[in-house]
Order: C-alpha cells, then structure tokens, then sequence
C-alpha cells in the first residue's frame, strides 16, 4: 500500500515539473516575440543598424574600414575576410585588406572611432 503511495506521488511531482517547463517556455517564448534582438555577437558591437532585408553572399562580396584603423584592424579583418572564404569556399576579389582597398560602396564597412 506503502508502495502505490509513493507511486502515484511520483506521477504527480513529475506532471507539475512537465507543467511548468511547459508554461515557462512558452511565457519565454511569448516575451521574446518584442523588439529586443539577440544577435550572439562577440565582442558585441557598439551600434548595428538592422534593415530587414536579407544579404545573400556572394563571391563579389567586398569588406572596407573606415575611420582611423591601425594594423591591427587591417590585419584581423584580412584575417576574418580569409577565414569566411574558407568557410563558404567562394573565392573574394580582395587578397588583403589595406586602406587602398577600402571604397565607399563595400558590402560590409566597419567604421572606427577613437
């Protein structure tokens, strides 16, 4: 008697924990439907300008840096601009990037301020 006790104890704790993972889901889930945007950038951007368009990546996509960039810079964008090549396999028309390099009319501009 002992035994069915516990059982149907059991059965009970384990519905209230599937009821309330499920209503905490779906409240999160609800709240998150608002204007708040989580992008997982890192390191996290001072400012992003969203569009609402979608940008399809090309093999003319191009990278520019404006503002007052270092070598550093130069040489980190060279870097993610290779590394993104090679994760997509398309073959990008810039080797390096240099501040001759960099135009007005790239896809993708960071822009530097100190």
């Amino acid at each position: 008697m002992l035994f069915l006790k516990k059982r149907s104890i059991v059965k009970k704790l384990n519905l209230l924990l599937i009821f309330f993972l499920t209503f905490s889901i779906t409240t999160t889930q609800l709240f998150s439907k608002g204007k708040n945007i989580n992008l997982n950038l890192m390191p996290v951007p001072a400012q992003i300008t969203l569009t609402g368009e979608k940008f399809r990546l090309t093999d003319s996509f191009t990278l520019a840096l404006k503002g007052e960039a270092g070598d550093r810079l130069f040489k980190g964008s060279t870097r993610a601009l290779r590394r993104l090549a090679g994760r997509t396999g398309l073959f990008f028309p810039q080797d390096f990037i240099t501040k001759e390099s960099c135009s007005d009319i790239a896809d993708f501009i960071i822009k530097t301020n100190r």
